[in-house]
């Protein structure tokens, strides 16, 4: 059973290519159902509220609590944004994914109605930060908007669990 408040689910590997234009929302997700339906699963579109370990039940918003035997929580990760000063205010988190592409609607308006230089900061030096980082600079340049990007990472190399021929091309692309 595979219990989800959303009935479709970003792909985040597709996230960079839907900023960029490349694929629309219906590509870059996955419909629940069919998915559930292929796997002989069943899909219950609700939200988990709590879990009752000692009875062995999940407790449900809008159904009965649903038992189990054995349970995965892949709840995905939501940074603390307000851990990081400003970051309320200054930042877009991309995680939740389900809650970015709204967030990146409303920022990418604000940058495209915006007169004068502006300077965009994102933060990680993985592929997820390094693919961003050029599917907005990708779709921003391409609607007239001119920003400067700048690429943030606490580690001395960028993509450092890729090969370093890999590291070292993307450097001088961002260059």
């Amino acid at each position: 059973t595979l219990v989800s408040r959303d009935t479709q689910t970003p792909y985040s590997g597709m996230l960079p290519g839907l900023i960029a234009g490349h694929y629309t929302v219906e590509e870059a997700h996955i419909d629940l159902a069919p998915l559930t339906r292929f796997a002989n699963a069943r899909f219950i579109r609700d939200r988990v509220i709590g879990i009752d370990t000692d009875r062995q039940v999940v407790l449900l918003d809008d159904r009965p609590p649903l038992s189990y035997d054995v349970l995965s929580i892949n709840s995905g990760s939501t940074p603390s944004m307000d851990e990081v000063s400003g970051a309320d205010e200054f930042a877009v988190a991309v995680k939740p994914i389900s809650q970015f592409l709204d967030r990146w609607q409303a920022l990418r308006e604000r940058i495209e109605s915006h007169d004068g230089t502006l300077s965009i900061a994102v933060i990680g030096g993985g592929a997820g930060g390094v693919e961003l980082a050029l599917a907005a600079q990708h779709v921003l340049t391409t609607n007239g908007a001119s920003p400067a990007f700048t690429l943030l990472t606490a580690d001395d190399e960028i993509l450092q669990t890729h090969p370093r021929r890999v590291a070292t091309k993307f450097r001088r692309i961002l260059t």
